[in-house]
Formats: C-alpha cells, sequence, structure tokens
C-alpha cells in the first residue's frame, strides 16, 4: 500500500452554509430510501471520507498541516520529518519540525531516535553536555564554588551561607562580630587610640614604623596625609627660611617638628604662665629676673685705724671695697635640669 496523502480541501466543512435539518432516529436508522443525491457529488463526498480514513488508519494521528487551528494541550500531529508532537500554545501554520525554540509544540512520545536529545534517567544527569550552564541555568554552585560542600546549595542560599572568596570579607554579615571574633580593633578604634599628631617618647635610638621622628624632616602630603591634616604647615613655617617655605608648599611638602635635644612645655592656652604662646613656636632659653644682695658691715675693731670703715676682708688700717662676683662655676655651655635623653616621635 502507497502512502496515503491527505485529502484537498479538507478545511470545507460539507453543507456547513446550506439548510440542514437534523433526522429523527428512525431515519438515521434507514439511511437513504426516495432521494437520489447526484452521483458525483456522492462521490467525491465519499471519496474524501476514505481517504480520510485511509490516512488516518495508516499513520495513527493525521499529518500537521498550514491551515488547521490547532488547540493547547487537545492537539496532536505528526511531523513530516517524523516524530509525534503537542500543542503546547494555540497555533496555525507553525511547524512542529521547525518550531527551535519549542514555544508552540513538544515532542509527545520519545522514540529511539530522538533519544540524543534527552538525558538518561539512569545517568542521574551526568550525561548534561555542559554542567557548567546547567548550574547557572538552576541557580546553584558547584561543590567547589561553596568550599567542597558536600550539599548544593541555591546561589541566594550559598550567598547567605558563605563569603565569596573574591570579594575580600566584603559580604561579611556583622564586620564588628567578626572583629571581635579574631580579636582585631577597627580602623577607627586604632585611629582613636593612636591619633595622628600625638607626641610620644621612645626609650631606643629606633622608630618604630607607627611614628615619624620629630627632626624637622620635609615629607610629601601625598604620603602622609593623616599627619598633614591635623599639623598642616605650622611647622613648616616656624623651622624653615621664607624661600625654603615658599618652596616647600609649592612642591605639596610638610615639616615635622624638630625637638631635638630641646625641653617640651605644656601650651599655656591662656592661663597666663607663659602668655601670648602660639602652637609651633620655639622658644629661647631665658632667665627670670633676679638681683643677688651683698651684706657689708662696719668695721668697729679699735685694733685698727680708720674704725668705721668698710670691711675689705684685707687687714690693714685703709681697707678698699673688691669686686663682688656672685657667679657659680658650671659644667657646660647651657642651664638645664638634670635628665635623661629620649626619643621623640609624632604619630602618622
Amino acid at each position: 500500500m502507497t502512502l496515503q496523502v491527505k485529502p484537498t480541501s479538507y478545511t470545507k466543512v460539507w453543507a456547513s452554509s446550506g439548510t440542514k435539518t437534523t433526522p429523527d432516529d428512525f431515519k438515521l436508522s434507514r439511511g437513504w430510501e426516495v432521494e437520489k443525491p447526484p452521483y458525483e457529488t456522492m462521490n467525491w463526498v465519499q471519496n474524501r471520507q476514505d481517504q480520510w480514513i485511509a490516512h488516518t488508519n495508516q499513520r495513527g494521528i493525521p499529518e500537521w498541516d498550514a491551515n488547521t487551528q490547532y488547540k493547547m494541550g487537545r492537539s496532536y500531529v505528526t511531523s513530516a520529518l517524523g516524530g509525534v508532537y503537542t500543542a503546547i500554545q494555540d497555533s496555525v501554520g507553525v511547524d512542529p519540525a521547525t518550531d527551535y525554540t519549542g514555544v508552540y509544540w513538544e515532542l509527545a512520545f520519545l522514540t529511539p531516535a530522538d533519544s540524543g536529545n534527552f538525558l538518561a534517567k539512569g545517568d542521574n544527569l551526568n550525561d548534561i553536555p555542559n554542567k557548567a550552564t546547567a548550574r547557572t541555568n538552576l541557580s546553584v554552585y558547584a561543590k567547589t564554588e561553596t568550599y567542597a560542600k558536600t550539599e548544593t546549595y541555591s546561589r541566594a542560599e550559598s550567598d547567605g551561607k558563605y563569603c565569596a572568596k573574591n570579594t575580600n570579607l566584603a559580604d561579611l554579615t556583622n564586620t564588628a562580630t567578626a572583629r571581635s571574633n579574631l580579636s582585631v580593633y577597627s580602623q577607627a578604634q586604632v585611629d582613636a587610640m593612636f591619633p595622628a599628631g600625638k607626641i610620644e617618647m621612645f626609650a631606643s635610638g629606633t622608630m618604630p614604623s607607627t611614628h615619624i621622628p620629630c627632626d624637622g624632616r620635609l615629607l610629601n602630603i601625598a604620603d602622609e596625609p593623616r599627619l598633614y591634616a591635623v599639623i598642616g604647615q605650622m611647622y613648616t613655617l616656624a623651622l624653615l627660611s621664607t624661600p625654603d617655605f615658599i618652596n616647600a608648599v609649592a612642591n605639596n611638602k610638610f615639616c615635622v617638628p624638630d625637638f631635638q635635644g630641646e625641653f617640651l612645655r605644656g601650651w599655656d592656652n591662656g592661663r597666663g604662665v607663659d602668655p601670648g604662646r602660639q602652637m609651633a613656636t620655639w622658644q629661647n632659653h631665658a632667665y627670670e629676673d633676679h638681683s643677688h644682695i651683698v651684706s657689708l658691715q662696719q668695721l668697729n675693731s679699735s685694733g685698727f685705724q680708720g674704725a668705721g670703715k668698710l670691711a675689705t676682708g684685707n687687714e690693714g688700717p685703709e681697707g678698699t671695697i673688691p669686686d663682688i662676683n656672685t657667679g657659680v662655676s658650671g659644667k657646660g655651655g647651657e642651664t638645664r635640669p638634670r635628665n635623661w635623653p629620649v626619643y621623640y616621635g609624632i604619630t602618622r
């Protein structure tokens, strides 16, 4: 038997616009009796019916055509290229064989020829051709991405449970708790404990990296922005000549204090003990105004002439007043208290 094709005019329904009378049950059971329809028409009608019966009988399910309106969830067709499809959307003129995106049709039954388009149940997803893409489509992480966890979490679950390596702990839920668990301070806490511009003394001749020696050195503002924000150009102005100061400012540099060999004094700040002083002003040594009093006595000894004269410390009838020296032999070229040297540093 040759392959049967669909008859023509299959979308037309016999007498769809003609006058119709529904026969009663008796007529239905008896059929034609007196009428004689034109034999050509009856041949055509019966030929079309026989062709349709043969087509359906051979295929089991009618072949898709471009004129029928197919209904979602109700229509099944065969494709000219093979395979049985079921409608998943209403359509007209959409060939299931070329509906590559699967919007209107899907395979109704799996055939051996179609098995390559599906995953074998027994393989438990091992036959997925691109597992990375599959994980992305499922919104899950691979085990290596979830740090060798034995379970697989969704992306949302993993993001809630783990910190991504490339975020460098930016996705911690509570940074304060994390610092407490690590027994470390925050930058703000350290800055509060060691504010920039704090002067400290060190007993050795080395300076920790957290401090800069108070030796009047010039620094780049860009290298020490925290310290510059505190002292600015105060010590640059105090330590350098006017041309050097202008040059330093032009080159974005500033000076730290120079406390080498100096005693430090608390800022008066309006108390009146050291009136008029401002920060970053050097003060030379000075003596407070004072006087030395020398007591002189008259000689009333009768053993010498010139009784009543001023004593000179020399025996004789007539004395003279010598130079009076109240100085004390010192031990250096300065006046200072007892001391030990320390290394002054300023926090950066």
